[in-house]
């Protein structure tokens, strides 16, 4: 049944009055982009009494960088992401997530911080945060605090906050020198939820693998490190043999973490194709 009954909807200008509406209104639920809430909702999933949108508070939107770190406001959408001169020159990656959600209507509601919050195992934009060790911050009746956004995350839909807090911010230091990329595997080729998909971040000195890291989505609860590719490829020089181990590390590490869920067996074999479609993008010269 869908719901039908009376919804008292709030729209606070500031960040200190939506949060003053949290405390007053403790079950309210927070309206972002609406791309997730406002579809349940419609379908009976849920049922709020009052509906605070912080859509338009300016504390929350905007892309900057403050020293060598990248700050984003958790309302930036996924269309100003891509549209960030910043991100498209050094956070590739995160532009190409971005750019890989839904459809352009989705693009241009859904926020990055929903994304987060939402703490889907397949959330495209989280996978290359998570590979560059973002942190959040987050804001409440007792102040700020700052979390790693792997502690944040605690598994699928479930996060680390607390009653009336709000997602603010996402930081991240600026990857100097990284060369990225970020590619998915889906139903379709596009407005597609992720089967997999891989943030690449590597730095190189002359052909050396001088850092690497690497996460993957939707093969956990949440998207994760995989380690063991990034030891495989530190230390050592860029080549069709070193790349062939790296990939075969990668699906190990992947099927590790799939376990013997029903999707296991056709991610398995799609996991090495993704892989390589990744690094052929940061090394296509080699091929």
């Amino acid at each position: 049944m869908k719901g039908t009954q009376e919804v008292k909807y709030l729209k606070p200008e500031t960040l200190d009055e939506a949060i003053d509406l949290l405390g007053h209104y403790p079950q309210a639920e927070l309206l972002a982009g609406g791309t997730d809430l406002l579809v349940a909702y419609k379908k009976g999933r849920c049922f709020p009494e009052q509906i605070v949108d912080i859509s338009s508070i300016p504390e929350l939107k905007g892309i900057s960088l403050e020293g060598e770190k990248v700050r984003i406001g958790s309302m930036t959408t996924f269309t100003e992401l891509v549209a960030c001169e910043l991100i498209n020159e050094k956070i590739k990656a995160l532009a190409e997530a971005a750019a890989s959600v839904g459809s352009p209507q989705i693009r241009n509601r859904g926020t990055i911080g929903g994304n987060i919050v939402s703490a889907s195992p397949a959330a495209d934009t989280v996978t290359p945060l998570i590979a560059l060790d973002a942190g959040v911050t987050l804001t409440g009746p007792g102040g700020s605090r700052e979390l790693a956004l792997c502690d944040f995350l605690l598994g699928a839909g479930r996060v680390n906050i607390y009653p009336g807090e709000i997602l603010t911010s996402v930081t991240f230091r600026l990857p100097a020198d990284f060369i990225n990329t970020f590619v998915k595997l889906g139903r379709r080729n596009a407005m597609t939820i992720s089967r997999i998909n891989l943030a690449l971040f590597v730095q190189l000195d002359n052909l050396t693998f001088r850092d690497a890291r690497i996460a993957a989505g939707a093969v956990s609860p949440n998207p994760c490190r995989l380690k063991a590719v990034e030891e495989c490829l530190i230390g050592r020089t860029v080549s069709k043999e070193v790349l062939t181990e790296a990939v075969n590390v990668l699906a190990a590490s992947v099927c590790d973490k799939i376990g013997d869920r029903p999707s296991a067996p056709y991610k398995k074999v799609a996991v090495k194709g993704i892989a390589w479609e990744g690094f052929e993008k940061l090394f296509h010269q080699y091929f």
